[in-house]
């Protein structure tokens, strides 16, 4: 997972969040929560059957413990699960 600046992150989720509803959609008005990672409510204009919004994190690498092999944290695994 590489880390973005935070100017960077809800314009590059925008070009993720596009490619995976398929659809030409906008994140508009990045709103910065409280958190110690990067973390965003972007309100979703356009597309089709969409939520109002979505929220944009960015795990800081410095909280989080990585697997042996490199990979991604188990909380943020858990997490996403139970999104």
């Amino acid at each position: 997972m590489s880390e973005h600046s935070e100017t960077q992150l809800p314009s590059q989720a925008e070009v993720s969040f596009r490619r995976a509803v398929g659809q030409n959609v906008s994140l508009l008005d990045a709103q910065r929560l409280s958190s110690p990672h990067g973390l965003w409510r972007c309100r979703v204009v356009g597309g089709v059957g969409l939520p109002a919004s979505v929220v944009v994190k960015q795990v800081t690498t410095t909280e989080f413990t990585s697997h042996d092999e490199g990979g991604v944290s188990p909380r943020l695994l858990n997490e996403w699960v139970a999104l």
